[in-house]
C-alpha cells in the first residue's frame, strides 16, 4: 500500500495537495498545499497537485485522474 504526505511517501517526486469535501457542499474545495494543515469536517482527498506530466495545477476531478487517497 502506498502512502502520501508521510515520511515514507512512495511518490516523493510529485507535489501533492489536499481537498476537503464538507457536507452538504457538493463540490470539494482545496484546503491545503503539500505539507500544510487541512482543517475539514468531512472527507479529505489527498491527491497529486499537477496534471501528470505537466506543471498545470489539477482541479479536483483532474487530481482524481492520478494517484489519490481518502
Amino acid at each position: 500500500m502506498a502512502s502520501f504526505g508521510v515520511q515514507n511517501d512512495a511518490y516523493k517526486e510529485f507535489k501533492k495537495q489536499c481537498w476537503c469535501e464538507p457536507e452538504p457542499q457538493e463540490v470539494p474545495t482545496r484546503c491545503a498545499e503539500d505539507g500544510g494543515d487541512c482543517l475539514c469536517n468531512g472527507l479529505v482527498f489527498f491527491a497529486q497537485k499537477n496534471i501528470a506530466g505537466t506543471t498545470k495545477l489539477a482541479d479536483f476531478y483532474g487530481a482524481l485522474g492520478n494517484y489519490w487517497a481518502v
